[in-house]
C-alpha cells in the first residue's frame, strides 16, 4: 500500500493480488492504493465480515489466479533454451508447488549461481592455455627471481 501512495506498482510481494489487479483492469496508481486499503480494512476490522467467506472459495479463486499466472508462452518455448536453464526453472515449478515459494527461491538462486559459476567456468577454460616450462627459457628473469628459472627449466 505504501509503495502505490509514492508511485510505485506493488508486485512482488503479493503476485496473485497483482495480477487480478491488473487482469480486473486496474492500470494506474489508484488501483494500487484501493486493493492496499482495502487490505488494511480486512486486517484492521473487517476480518469478521470476511471469515463466513468458505475457503472453498477462497481455494477456487488461488487456483483461478495460480492458472492465469503461468507463462504459457515460455513453457513451449522451453525446448529452445540451454539445459541448464531449463532445469533450474523445472525444478522451482515443482518445488514452488510442492514444497514452498521461500525454498524454491532459495533453491533456484543456488542453482542459477552454480550454473553461472559453470558457464563462466567454461569459458574461462575455452580461452586457457598451458605451455612446458621449457618454452619458457628463453625469457629473462625479472631481478627478484633470479636463478629460479635457470632451476625449474633443468
Amino acid at each position: 500500500m505504501g509503495a502505490a501512495f509514492i508511485g510505485g506498482l506493488p508486485g512482488a510481494g503479493a503476485t496473485m493480488r497483482t495480477v487480478i489487479n491488473a487482469q480486473s483492469g486496474g492500470k494506474t496508481k489508484i488501483s494500487g492504493i484501493i486493493a492496499g486499503v482495502f487490505l488494511l480494512l480486512v486486517l484492521l476490522g473487517l476480518s469478521g465480515i470476511v471469515a463466513y467467506i468458505p475457503n472453498g472459495v477462497l481455494a477456487g479463486i488461488l487456483i483461478t489466479v495460480g492458472i492465469g499466472i503461468i507463462d504459457y508462452k515460455g513453457l513451449r518455448h522451453l525446448r529452445d533454451v540451454p539445459r541448464g536453464d531449463a532445469a533450474v526453472m523445472i525444478i522451482m515449478l515443482v518445488l514452488t508447488v510442492f514444497v514452498g515459494l521461500l525454498e524454491a527461491v532459495a533453491a533456484g538462486t543456488v542453482l542459477a549461481a552454480v550454473l553461472f559459476m559453470k558457464k563462466t567456468a567454461d569459458t574461462v577454460e575455452e580461452g586457457a592455455s598451458s605451455n612446458s616450462l621449457e618454452e619458457f627459457s628463453r625469457e629473462k628473469p625479472w631481478a627478484d627471481d633470479g636463478d629460479l628459472v635457470d632451476r625449474l627449466g633443468d
